[in-house]
Formats: C-alpha cells, sequence, structure tokens
C-alpha cells in the first residue's frame, strides 16, 4: 500500500497552553494513531502525516475524520 505525506492545519476553540500539549498529542494518539508529527501555535495545529492509504483523498479522509473525533479540533486546511 503507498504512502502519502501531507499535513492538517487544526484549530481549537482556545489557545493551548505549553502544560496541555503533551495530553492534547495523547488524545491524538488514541484517535489517529501514531503516524504524525504535530506542531501547536496558539490555537493552530499543524499535524505531518505519513500515512498508508488506497489513494491521497482516502488517507487525507481517514485521518481529518479521526483528528476531528477529539474535542474542540475543527481541520481547516491541507497541506
Amino acid at each position: 500500500m503507498p504512502s502519502f505525506d501531507f499535513d492538517l492545519i487544526a484549530e481549537t476553540k482556545n489557545d493551548v497552553k505549553e502544560s496541555e500539549v503533551c495530553d492534547l498529542n495523547d488524545e491524538l494518539i488514541e484517535a489517529a494513531g501514531n503516524d504524525f508529527v504535530m506542531t501547536v501555535i496558539g490555537r493552530r495545529l499543524v499535524i505531518g502525516f505519513s500515512r498508508e492509504a488506497n489513494s491521497f483523498d482516502e488517507a487525507v479522509k481517514f485521518a481529518k475524520a479521526q483528528i476531528e473525533s477529539v474535542n474542540n479540533i475543527k481541520v481547516i486546511g491541507v497541506e
């Protein structure tokens, strides 16, 4: 199965405090697995994936659904 690299740009309702980053990362690992790297800037998240899927669209679709299953996170873009 091919692997696709992409970034999901997401936002939270509130700024993510430094003390909350590890907990948020753990929640995302529970929801989406461990095939990503996350950067947090205020309320913006950049979540870089390297995901195996049948197609790029499928990889993005499933990653987006998994990320948005975590409270207060909304995906706003794909790069």
